[in-house]
Parts: C-alpha cells; structure tokens; sequence
C-alpha cells in the first residue's frame, strides 16, 4: 500500500524556531544558525494586487516565494523518514509517500492507519497544514479501505503520481 499526503503551502509554512533546531540536529554551526535566525526574523508581507497594496503584516515563517524556502523546507522534510520506522518513506521536497507491506490486507490496513497518524503528526508538530483532499492510499494487487486523513475519507486510487511517475495499483 502507498500512502501519499500533500503540505498546503509548504515552502511558506517554515517556521524559524522548528527549522533552527533541525539544522542544529542536523550539524549546522553557530554562523549559520545566526545568518538564518536573522534572514526570518522582522519579515513583512503584503498583497499588492491591480496597483492596490495591503497593509503589511509580520510573519515568522519564510515569506512567500523566498529563494531560500525549497532548501529550508527540505531540511525539515528530512526528518519525515524518522517518524515512522516501520514503513519506507520516500520524499522529494515537498512530495510524501510512505510504502506499507504487510502479511494480509487486514495487517496492511491497520499499518496504513498507524503510517497515516505518523504523518499528521509529524505534519502537526512542524507547523505544517495537511491538504487531505490531495492525499492519496493505493493498493498494490488489491483496493484497500478508505483511510481517515485529517478529517476527510481518503478512497483507494486505482493510480498515483509521484516524482512524475505514475504509479498503477495492479
């Protein structure tokens, strides 16, 4: 079975305090944490639409279209894998996938549960938003049940597209 879940925004949703920790974890020196402690703080955007222009609000996470957000969000997407042990997980910037086996269908629809708990956790605790209408369960050889993914019944897909690959369940 594969379980595919999709972040609403994610190269806008990093947040400093979680990705200065990561990268801390990760082996980053002090220079490096300061330069990237300072390019997210006193940040500000706007709307500018039609000549109109928005009053400006603060943010604390990467402003929208910063250069800088596929790199730092695949920092914290770095950490996915080590959230579910049990599964492998596959991702590529802001793409997820986890692959669930198991010895009956029955076993594979309970790790898919587990698996998908796992990546609303990990997606709860990295700030991240969790778009359950593009999140996708396929079965391999077999339709799997529906899965609940932050409140939305996930039916089984015939297909996916990871990596821009697509992948059939039979």
């Amino acid at each position: 079975m594969a379980v595919a879940l999709d972040c609403s925004s994610a190269f806008e949703c990093v947040y400093g305090d979680i990705l200065l920790n990561v990268l801390e974890a990760k082996g980053a020196g002090p220079n490096f944490l300061h330069w990237t402690s300072d390019y997210m703080q006193g940040r500000y955007q706007y709307v500018e639409y039609n000549g109109a222009r928005s009053a400006k609000w603060a943010i604390d996470s990467l402003p929208q279209g910063s250069v800088m957000s596929p790199d730092f969000y695949g920092a914290i997407a770095s950490t996915f894998p080590q959230w579910d042990e049990n599964n492998d997980s596959f991702c590529w910037v802001d793409d997820s996938v986890k692959i669930i086996a198991a010895p009956s269908v029955a076993e594979c629809h309970e790790k898919g549960i587990s698996a998908t708990a796992h990546f609303e956790d990990w997606f709860a605790v990295h700030k991240l938003t969790l778009n359950a209408n593009k999140s996708v369960i396929m079965g391999f050889g077999y339709t799997p049940n529906p899965i609940t993914v932050g409140g939305v019944v996930v039916e089984a897909a015939a297909d996916m597209r990871f990596l821009g690959t697509n992948l059939l369940s039979d």
